[in-house]
């Protein structure tokens, strides 16, 4: 079954070559679709059967950053109904532009807030901050000496996280201080870190002893483990589980020494 096709009014030359001269004299493919009774498309049609170039009519801006020329359609000149006063080559000269005229900098930028007065938790000295960059403590700083000296005064001894009732101060046991009682558990561990889950952000060679159950006067063998200064460090924060994991490990290895009769 042959398909039904919507017939059209074809245009004769006549017309063909009247809108050609229309177009030429400067009326655009709209109005003179709309003046002779046919579509635009129809219109546009006619132009390409004839080989007639279709150039868009569009005008010459200069960039507000570098100057440069760019060509650009006149409904591209207004947004919003709203005249555009500024066009940019790309978004690296709209960013450059928007930069230097400070378009987005301070009470411009929509995201805006102003600062609040406060004072430094170290010094009183008062200051203006942005709500931003005040903590959940509250304690704000005017610079990294008041800073440093607050936090001494606020989380130094008692006051710390991690005290432990003052056990840093307590004597190592004597053998503490033999040096070759030391090589001995470093040799041991074949002088590497035992943490399986060593970061590696020192030197390999930088290693220490550390006390798994963190008392300092038990230097048992077994109660001693080879790590890098960056894990002995990580082993001050949840000591519970570093205290279970390291002993899991030296349990699991099977490494002795031949204990000191001076524990």
């Amino acid at each position: 079954m042959a398909m039904a096709y919507k017939q059209y009014n074809r245009a004769s030359l006549h017309t063909q070559k009247r809108a050609i001269e229309l177009y030429r004299d400067g009326m655009s493919a709209n109005k003179i679709a709309a003046q002779l009774g046919y579509s635009v498309p129809a219109v546009c049609y006619w132009f390409k059967k004839h080989s007639v170039e279709v150039k868009p009519k569009s005008i010459i801006v200069h960039c507000s950053y570098c100057g440069k020329e760019k060509s650009v359609f006149p409904c591209h000149t207004a947004k919003h109904g709203k005249k555009i006063e500024n066009f940019f080559c790309d978004m690296a000269c709209k960013g450059k532009w928007e930069s230097a005229a400070g378009v987005f900098k301070g009470k411009n930028n929509p995201k805006y807030v102003p600062k609040i007065e406060t004072k430094c938790a170290n010094c009183g000295k008062g200051m203006e901050v942005h709500p931003c960059r005040i903590p959940k403590t509250g304690n704000v700083y005017c610079d990294n000496d008041c800073q440093y000296e607050g936090m001494s005064k606020h989380f130094s001894g008692e006051l710390s996280h991690n005290w432990l009732g003052g056990i840093a101060c307590e004597p190592y046991c004597p053998v503490w201080l033999d040096k070759e009682f030391k090589e001995d558990i470093k040799e041991r561990d074949n002088f590497r870190c035992q943490n399986p889950d060593c970061w590696k952000t020192v030197s390999p060679d930088d290693l220490t002893l550390h006390h798994i159950d963190y008392d300092k006067k038990n230097c048992h063998p077994d109660n001693l483990i080879t790590l890098c200064r960056s894990c002995n460090g990580r082993a001050n924060i949840d000591r519970a589980w570093h205290t279970a994991w390291y002993a899991a490990l030296m349990q699991r290895s099977g490494k002795h020494v031949n204990p000191l009769t001076c524990f």
